[in-house]
């Protein structure tokens, strides 16, 4: 949102490839978010608050998605 375009991030996307979902997986899908998604900040948000809050999102999604439909891989 906001004056970000939309990338993907393709670290991320590597990193769940055919893996099962766990708690070690999400942790680390968490820092490679941190490490790879470069906001931009302004007034109402900074850059380092989307970062958390982009991690946050998508790992707890992604556990969400998962752990409902009995499947634990990812792709």
């Amino acid at each position: 949102g906001g004056q970000m375009v939309p990338v993907r991030l393709h670290a991320a996307e590597t990193l769940l490839e055919g893996r099962s979902v766990d708690e070690e997986l999400l942790g680390g899908l968490y820092e490679q978010i941190l490490i790879e998604y470069q906001p931009i900040g302004d007034a109402f948000a900074s850059a380092a608050y989307r970062k958390q809050t982009a991690a946050n999102l998508i790992a707890a999604r992604i556990w969400r998605s998962w752990n409902s439909n009995g499947d634990t891989r990812y792709m």
